[in-house]
């Protein structure tokens, strides 16, 4: 059995390392066997909004997958309701959905090719409410079959009991209709890792949800270097997922550099200088950590590891000013 460390670390110092050290932490696993109790619900939905039969077929095509890691994200593409997913060759980017084919190519990237659209749970965040129908309907209306949509979402998600979960949609108009804030995210915050509990009681399920954004942002807002660092950005936060199915957090400077050159169009060396570092003065000693666990101040162990590696790092290198200073 394959034993994985509880964290990894991700440097890299140059735009032609990424790649490579992004490589380095994929992994190659899947889960046990594939997963579709919760499509019932979603066909209940579809019969309570009377979709289109199309539309249906994708959103069940996209739902089947191994239940350890669920996709979510709003609008996979815009041609549901015309064409099916199944006829289409996924590995055809000009035929298939721009979304579905970065997420595709994604998942491939960073299971080693053991995980890919078609095996992965892949949920729309507002289920089979589309952008264009949504636009003839009246404001009451529209709110009204939202919710139900939302609440399928919920649904399906306390069926499934995913260990993580990728969110890759920024909308939070949502959230006053029933949509869990949990499920929205944004490029700032792309690879940050949160614990969440769905549900309340003995029935609820905890998880961890991964943060990502829309992966047809890529190309569509971006052209160039900055599209190729929102590339690797998407990518980092589906290694980031890989790796938190086997309990190994991938941690470092280098993930917050790669939000700044999506968000600015910096180069790697200026994106560095701006990550926030620290004296070495304020963080607390190794020694004073220790004695505030023991006698019970700090009981988060991932947040004293964080407090230990940084300490750790500051002690190897020397203070930087933000840029600008």
């Amino acid at each position: 059995m394959v034993e994985f460390p509880e964290s990894v670390h991700i440097d890299f110092r140059s735009e032609e390392e990424i790649r490579q050290k992004l490589g380095e932490l994929t992994i190659p696993i899947v889960g046990t066997s594939e997963f579709d109790g919760h499509l019932e619900i979603l066909r209940e939905l579809a019969v309570r909004l009377g979709s289109n039969s199309n539309a249906v077929q994708n959103a069940l095509y996209l739902a089947k997958g191994y239940r350890d890691l669920a996709v979510v994200l709003q609008e996979p593409s815009d041609i549901e309701e015309r064409a099916l997913y199944e006829d289409m060759d996924l590995n055809m980017t000009t035929e298939f959905p721009l979304a579905i084919s970065v997420l595709h190519k994604s998942l491939r990237f960073a299971s080693q090719n053991r995980r890919d659209v078609k095996n992965t749970i892949i949920l729309d965040s507002r289920p089979l409410r589309f952008r264009e129908p949504r636009k003839r309907e009246s404001r009451r209306i529209r709110d009204a079959r939202d919710r139900y949509a939302y609440a399928a979402l919920k649904q399906m998600l306390h069926i499934i009991r995913p260990k993580v979960i990728l969110v890759c949609q920024c909308d939070k108009g949502g959230v006053s209709l029933g949509l869990p804030e949990y499920l929205c995210s944004s490029t700032e915050s792309t690879g940050f890792v949160k614990a969440v509990k769905m549900g309340t009681g003995h029935n609820g399920h905890e998880c961890l949800t991964v943060s990502s954004f829309h992966p047809s942002s890529i190309t569509r807002e971006a052209v160039g270097r900055k599209a190729v660092a929102r590339q690797d950005l998407f990518d980092t936060s589906l290694v980031v997922a890989v790796n938190a199915l086997v309990g190994c957090k991938v941690y470092g400077e280098s993930i917050w550099a790669l939000r700044n050159m999506v968000r600015k169009g910096y180069h790697l060396r200026e994106a560095l200088l701006e990550v926030p570092v620290a004296a070495p003065s304020n963080y607390a000693s190794p020694q004073l950590i220790q004695r505030l666990k023991e006698i019970g101040c700090f009981r988060d162990e991932e947040l004293l590891d964080d407090y230990r590696i940084a300490a750790m790092r500051l002690a190897m290198r020397p203070c930087q000013s933000p840029r600008g200073a």
